[in-house]
Formats: structure tokens, sequence, C-alpha cells
């Protein structure tokens, strides 16, 4: 890991995200419980925020057993937005860094859809390269990086970004995730469902 990005988007505190519980903006579902039965949307089943924090919120919630009737792979955060507008699914998860994105880029999509809840906080995906790399090339690529984000050349397209600065790489952070994934396999929640 060289550095972590630090966004100025919603949900992002520090080096941190979290990942957003998104449902249509004409959907009645006041908590997270109201979705109990319904279909959820994720991007994939080795992503953070699409699918290890929202199980670990839901297992929190569902006990064991099944919380939803159906869970559906939709290949990115992209695809889980536009199935939830197609209504091929009532729910998904996406993180606050693409939620802040899609909403910066299209003014439409605050009016189609809606936070619900929110994940608990975890690291930010971090700018890496190989274990192989050398050293002395990880020096250089982490000061480049750094570099980039005080260019005040670089500055608008930083914004477009929301990238406001990076933070050392946190192990231990990241070793959460791992605690995150047991304690919903404890909960009997080892895979959304």
């Amino acid at each position: 890991m060289l550095a972590v990005p630090c966004y100025r988007w919603a949900g992002c505190e520090g080096a941190t995200h979290r990942g957003y519980f998104i449902v249509r903006t004409d959907d009645d579902a006041q908590t997270l419980g109201d979705l109990r039965g319904r279909i959820f949307g994720c991007n994939n089943h080795l992503s953070n925020s699409g699918m290890n924090l929202p199980r670990l919120t839901l297992a929190r919630l569902a006990g064991f057993g099944h919380f939803f009737s159906d869970v559906k792979m939709t290949g990115s955060h992209g695809a889980s937005v536009e199935q939830l507008g197609s209504k091929a699914i009532d729910v998904c998860s996406i993180d606050c860094v693409t939620w802040g994105l899609l909403g910066h880029h299209d003014a439409s999509i605050g009016r189609q859809f809606r936070v619900l809840d929110e994940t608990v906080p975890s690291p930010s995906l971090p700018f890496v390269t190989s274990v192989s790399t050398p050293e002395d090339e990880v020096k250089v690529l982490t000061d480049v990086l750094h570099e980039i984000v005080r260019d005040p050349h670089l500055r608008p397209t930083l914004d477009v970004l929301g990238l406001m600065g990076l933070a050392a790489p946190d192990v231990a952070a990241y070793e959460r995730l791992s605690d995150y994934e047991r304690e919903a396999a404890r909960r009997g929640y080892e895979e959304l469902q």
C-alpha cells in the first residue's frame, strides 16, 4: 500500500468510506428492516462496499436465516443503480465515493434515488503497487502521489474526483475488514441472503 485517499464526499471521514443502502425515492421503506423479503443487488461477491460491509450490517439485523427474497449479482455499482431504476432490484449498497461522484455528475440521481441507511466505516481503497516492487520505487511512487495531490494545477481535476489528500496506510485498519467478515459468519450470515 502506497497511500490512502481522503475524499470530500459525504460518508467519508479522513481516509475512510462506507457503503450506502440506496433505494428509489418513491420506496416507502423507512428503515433497513422494512426491506426484509425484498431483492438486493450486489455488484459482486468480492466487493467491500457492495457485499462485505452491508453483510455485516444485515447480519446484525437479520439474525440467522435469509433477510432478502433474492440477491442478484449486477457486475458493478453503476449496473446496480441501473437495475434499481428499472425495478429489477429493490435495494443495493454503493460506496459513498461512487455515490458522491454519481450525484455530482448526474443531478437526476438525487431525484431518482435516496440513501436509506449506511454501513460501518471502512478504510478507503488504497493506492497500491506489486509486493515485488523494490523499496526505492515504492518511495518514488508514494512521493509522486503526494506531489499530485499538492499540485495546484491539478486541483480542478482532483476536485472533480473529490480527492482532498492522502493518508499513510494503516494495515490494522484493513485487518478489521476480516473482523467484519468473521462477525457476520458468527451471526450465521456468511454471505448476503
